[in-house]
């Protein structure tokens, strides 16, 4: 929960009339929902309480929200510095009829990668599928595949959560398992060509296509 009051507040900080804040919440037992329940009494955000994977999460705000310009792909187990989201923002006139993913650092993958674009947009594309890995990675090739995708970068730093859950031996497993079983069903090759694997890479890959 302390990263959750962080990141909101990081997110607050940079808020004016024109930003509407969509939270859902997948139903967490951490204490974290009320803090939202708090924030949403305030009138900070709207609150969505839903038990879902992230992508499902993703098309749930985009459901509940009214603004003409999505910014997605913004995480709670993330610090924002201040000035991100205007920076985002100004980029709206070059995503009135595209999909703008805007990455923190001079990479296409591998980093955080912000969705800018239009609510007719992802309308047209079908929004998010139901996957709780990739699922940004998904929808950016259907925006590609009918030429509505656009690359750039905003240089900025962005505090991420260690995830120390992912660091014991089942949390590995179940984290390594979930990751495979999506790359698997968007069609994203698994290991890389010629990557070298240990036998539990193996053993959770034969597991995820089963």
């Amino acid at each position: 929960m302390p990263t959750l009051a962080r990141s909101l507040e990081s997110i607050l900080a940079q808020v004016t009339d024109r930003y509407e804040i969509v939270v859902v919440d997948g139903q967490s037992t951490d204490g974290s929902l009320d803090l939202l329940k708090r924030y949403q009494s305030e009138g900070k955000i709207r609150l969505i309480v839903q038990k879902s994977s992230r992508g499902r999460g993703r098309q749930l705000a985009f459901d509940h929200s009214s603004g003409e310009f999505i910014i997605a792909n913004i995480d709670l187990d993330e610090i924002y510095p201040i000035g991100l989201l205007d920076q985002i923002a100004a980029l709206e006139p070059y995503a009135s009829d595209r999909m703008i993913m805007v990455n923190d650092r001079f990479v296409r993958s591998g980093s955080h990668g912000f969705t800018l674009t239009t609510r007719s947009v992802i309308s047209s594309l079908g929004g998010w599928l139901d996957l709780n890995y990739y699922e940004d990675y998904e929808l950016w090739r259907r925006a590609a595949a009918q030429g509505k995708y656009a690359w750039t970068m905003i240089p900025t730093t962005i505090w991420k959560y260690p995830h120390p859950e992912r660091k014991t031996f089942l949390g590995r497993l179940k984290h390594r398992y979930t990751g495979y079983v999506n790359k698997l069903q968007v069609g994203i090759p698994v290991f890389a060509e010629g990557e070298k694997t240990t036998g539990s890479q193996q053993v959770v890959y034969s597991w995820a296509r089963l």
